[in-house]
């Protein structure tokens, strides 16, 4: 009877219906009809002759996700039988579900036995997820083989699975993907699949996989954390948040696992950054039961210049600091110290993070490189920490001569932080802070004698074990305004360079000319930066330029849900969003820059300015308005404005800044006839010369590994 529940969905619905009522009970559990497998098998447990009726009904329960209903089923199978097989498959079945794994390792070695052939695999199979989820992932496999012979839907998901926990994402994809083009109906390895293709970024794949989902299971709440995560990839964050709430209201009905992440990332997505500062305290309580949420919330609070920022990550660490180590890391001293008695001419510089694709950090760090090739002095290496899949740019940085690159993405943190430990690194660069795909863990576990944030993060990452954050004066005033756990280092010049290479769109794209009509000002950031005072800012510069449009593209235009909320918001700011033209997100980089032809004057945010989208706009012949903050995160256009040599355009204050604009609005002829000029301006500034800021870099990191120094 169970064997049936093994069977390959598209062989079996090819098999006429088995004359027995079990095996009819199995036939369709197996086949996801599960209404006429509870009208057969309830009748039968009315007056069960044997364990099977009621271990089948617990089983679809459990598949269902009817877990009160499925422990209920356990029990009376308990007392009728407490010593058969059936019972012990059930027992292992839901307690796999639950997570409690020590109540199973406590087990007989003939709990997982039976004299039933069919009993027997099904409990084998138990048994191998259980060491499975217990990372033992030799033992599993040693376990599984026989299974793979002649591999039916079952062991094909466990091959599956143990590919995943080996982080052998290709592997575990490849068969994912033919597992669920013949058992369509399976929700539970439709939501591995789909969650896998997140987990990897691959883009080509997922909406394709979500859509098939959704086509034969329906709109099933397994799904609507998978829908969320996409919408939010969309930028279509009303109704990702809108998913969301529906997950929320479904788990409080069904308990099941829900990412709080994408909640909160929806909400900030649709410009409530703020909110991160009135989380619920219950959330603060245990912060490793969402682990993501808790990297999220530092980001956010980050960006919204709160003084909860350091202290929340802080707390966070010292959560980190309480599970197992993931290594002795007091080696790091005696390194620290043979790094100090005899300084090194050439020193090793591991640059980590999870953002090797097209995203800013990749694309500034080409430039830098890139621009550098026979002018450095250090060994450096690249370490990407997330695998990208389709979407990786591991090639382009592969080919870089002066540039050592390694990938960690497919590994476990344990060998990850083994891996860069035996590179013997004397300087570790964090490139991502608490964005997505971070090392922070690693970072505060401590692989290298000094370790530094630059770059990818705006804020002080709150990391103990971080030495330094590395940025300039204008992003570090003195004396700083913020708080800090790193020591300050500030360059003498811009803390980044704009020089886009031939792999990027920028280095091809023509300056367009200037819109014709009355004076267009726009901004091309997120909706996340979309504070009330940045829409109260833009309400009161637009009612002093009457003739004045704002073009805005910072969400896809056929997301009613993020139209309407974003509509009441500028109302209650004061801003007419009858005056606002919204741009559509486009499919390619290059129809992007094209679209910076709709724009006159550029206006940044606050507090959470734009650093790339200011060198961008600049680069495309439109200029930055900016309201100079004090903290790093409000000062970020500040530094590339200033490295530009343009600082007409920055204000310090609220005042000044609509003073400038509308002064500008009233020489646009002047504006515009500029538009050509300020790439030449980029490019004879210190912004534009990514060798000279890779010399900085060096010395600063010959002077941080000096003993003079430290």
């Amino acid at each position: 009877m169970l064997n049936l529940l093994f069977e390959w969905p598209d062989l079996l619905s090819a098999t006429p219906l088995p004359a027995s009522p079990l095996e009819q009970a199995a036939y369709h559990i197996r086949l996801a009809n599960y209404l006429q497998a509870e009208a057969i098998l309830i009748p039968l447990c009315d007056n069960p002759q044997s364990p099977e009726p009621l271990a089948l009904l617990a089983i679809l329960a459990s598949i269902r996700a009817q877990h009160q209903h499925a422990s209920q089923l356990l029990s009376k199978l308990q007392s009728l039988w407490p010593h058969s097989p059936h019972t012990n498959l059930i027992f292992a079945h839901i307690n796999l579900q639950q997570q409690n794994l020590n109540i199973l390792r406590d087990q007989p070695a003939s709990f997982w036995c039976s004299s039933n052939p069919s009993v027997h695999e099904a409990l084998s199979y138990a048994k191998i997820k259980l060491e499975l989820q217990s990372n033992n992932l030799y033992i599993a496999d040693k376990l599984l083989a026989p299974y793979l012979i002649s591999p039916n839907l079952v062991a094909s998901s466990l091959h599956a699975l143990y590919y995943q926990l080996s982080l052998d994402y290709p592997a575990a994809i490849k068969i994912l993907e033919s597992i669920v083009a013949r058992a369509p109906k399976d929700r539970a390895l439709q939501s591995q699949y789909i969650e896998l293709l997140l987990t990897t970024r691959d883009g080509i794949r997922t909406i394709p996989a979500l859509r098939f989902a959704l086509a034969h299971c329906g709109d099933h709440p397994d799904f609507l954390g998978a829908v969320t995560a996409v919408k939010l990839l969309q930028r279509q964050p009303g109704f990702a948040r809108r998913s969301a709430l529906i997950e929320q209201i479904s788990s409080s009905i069904t308990p099941r696992k829900v990412r709080l992440s994408n909640l909160f990332v929806a909400y900030e997505q649709c410009g409530h950054a703020d909110w991160a500062n009135y989380v619920h305290s219950s959330v603060y309580l245990n912060p490793l039961q969402h682990p993501e949420l808790h990297g999220n919330l530092s980001l956010q609070l980050a960006s919204t210049a709160s003084n909860q920022a350091v202290p929340q990550a802080q707390a966070y660490c010292n959560a980190l600091s309480t599970i197992t180590p993931i290594a002795d890391n007091t080696s790091y001293i005696d390194k620290l110290n043979a790094l100090l008695s005899i300084p090194k001419k050439s020193l090793r510089i591991g640059w980590l993070t999870g953002d090797v694709s097209n995203h800013p950090v990749a694309r500034f760090l080409h430039g830098f490189f890139n621009a550098s090739i026979g002018a450095l002095n250090h060994s450096h290496q690249l370490i990407s920490m997330q695998h990208h899949g389709n979407e990786g740019w591991d090639k382009h940085f592969d080919a870089l001569p002066n540039l050592d690159f390694i990938s960690l993405g497919s590994y476990s943190p344990e060998i990850r932080y083994s891996q860069l430990t035996n590179l013997n690194l004397d300087i570790a660069i964090d490139l991502s802070g608490w964005t997505g795909g971070h090392s922070l863990q690693l970072f505060q576990a401590r692989f290298a004698p000094i370790q530094i944030s630059y770059l990818g993060y705006f804020a002080s990452t709150g990391v103990p074990n971080m030495d330094y954050w590395l940025a300039d004066n204008h992003l570090f005033p003195s004396p700083p305004n913020e708080p800090h756990s790193e020591k300050l280092f500030r360059l003498q010049r811009c803390f980044i360079a704009w020089q886009p290479t031939d792999i990027l769109p920028e280095y091809h794209a023509l300056i367009s000319d200037p819109p014709t009509a009355d004076i267009r000002l726009g901004c091309f950031n997120h909706n996340r930066k979309f504070s009330d005072f940045t829409l109260s800012l833009w309400g009161e510069l637009l009612n002093a330029i009457p003739a004045a449009k704002l073009v805005l593209k910072a969400n896809a235009t056929d997301d009613p849900h993020t139209q309407i909320l974003l509509r009441r918001r500028m109302l209650r700011a004061g801003l007419d969003p009858e005056r606002v033209e919204w741009l559509p997100i486009t499919a390619s980089a290059q129809e992007h820059l094209i679209q910076y032809s709709q724009l006159d004057l550029a206006l940044d945010c606050h507090p959470n300015g734009g650093c790339t989208t200011t060198c961008e706009a600049l680069w495309m012949g439109v200029p930055t308005l900016s309201l100079m903050g004090d903290r790093y995160v409000s000062r970020m256009a500040t530094a590339v404005l200033t490295g530009a040599n343009l600082p007409q355009f920055i204000t310090a204050t609220r005042q000044q800044y609509l003073e400038r604009g509308t002064a500008i609005a009233a020489d646009l002829h002047s504006l515009r006839s500029k538009r050509n000029t300020w790439r030449a301006q980029i490019q004879a500034s210190p912004l534009g010369d990514a060798r000279d800021l890779m010399q900085h870099l060096e010395n600063a990191f010959s002077l941080i590994a000096s003993p003079q120094y430290q």
